[in-house]
């Protein structure tokens, strides 16, 4: 009952309100009668008037707020479409990088081995049980790759070619405790040989003359000797130096160069040109 009333109220106030706007549009002059009548409604519709703006601005602040909502929405679709843009720029960027680097590496290396060719190898296939052991690449016979080749990245000796198929081969990586290569201090000139140790940021150069000095943080390269790696190939730096067990040479722990866990790609030295 209350609501109807209110309601009915309401409507007379409105109706109220629309006929005093109707009747200020005579003067005074020509309706003089109604000047004390215009006054009372006045008084009397204000709160209806009241009522009226009071409802009417409502609305109006409804409608901005959902045309805000709108305007906002539309600004978050366009950053998001921005934000996808920019990552994608920013990983060809990343890419064009990775691309300079792998090009200055195979500058740098034909360089310095100009009777070299190299040979760009993706990694194809990778056992998760043999991670540091060994992995499949994509270049074979068909490519004139042939077994013992070196195979090396940006950073230094990545192993050696090991099986070799017509349209793929296996390298064997040098944290592979069957691979063995000789290697030398770049200061020093302290001869010895690289094992594996299956772990990724551990080499071992064994078989180091008691009567030569190693230091922590040297360079160490490959020597050439053996016939399998041209010299001066990088391999990593020595982290540490004691006796081996026997006393008769000392044994340095050495940290490669190649970051084993991230490589995607390599370049294999093939032959004399």
């Amino acid at each position: 009952m209350a609501k109807r009333y209110w309601g009915k109220t309401l409507l007379v106030g409105v109706l109220l309100t629309v006929l005093l706007l109707s009747l200020a549009r005579y003067t005074t002059r020509e309706l003089p009668f109604f000047s004390e009548v215009k006054s009372g409604l006045k008084d009397l519709t204000y709160p209806f008037a009241r009522a009226v703006s009071f409802l009417w601005g409502g609305v109006s602040n409804v409608t901005q707020y959902f045309k805000d909502i709108n305007e906002l929405r539309r600004e978050k679709d366009r950053l998001l479409q921005e934000n996808t843009a920019l990552k994608y720029q920013l990983n060809r960027l990343q890419e064009v990088e990775r691309e300079n680097l792998r090009l200055k590496a195979l500058l740098g290396y034909s360089q310095e081995h100009p009777n070299y060719e190299l040979i760009v190898a993706k990694i194809i296939e990778r056992d998760p049980a043999n991670w540091y052991k060994s992995f499949t690449v994509n270049q074979g016979k068909s490519s004139g790759i042939k077994k013992d080749m070196p195979v090396l990245d940006q950073n230094g000796l990545v192993g050696r070619m090991m099986n070799v198929a017509a349209l793929n081969g296996e390298v064997l990586l040098i944290t592979d405790p069957r691979s063995s290569v000789a290697a030398v201090t770049y200061q020093g000139r302290v001869p010895g040989i690289i094992k594996g140790t299956a772990l990724s940021s551990e080499l071992i150069m064994d078989n180091i003359p008691l009567n030569l000095e190693v230091r922590t943080g040297e360079k160490v390269l490959t020597s050439g000797q053996g016939g399998v790696f041209p010299a001066g190939i990088p391999i990593g730096y020595i982290v540490s130096v004691t006796k081996d067990p026997s006393g008769l040479v000392q044994v340095a722990k050495v940290r490669p160069y190649v970051d084993f866990d991230r490589l995607e790609e390599v370049f294999i030295l093939k032959g004399s040109r």
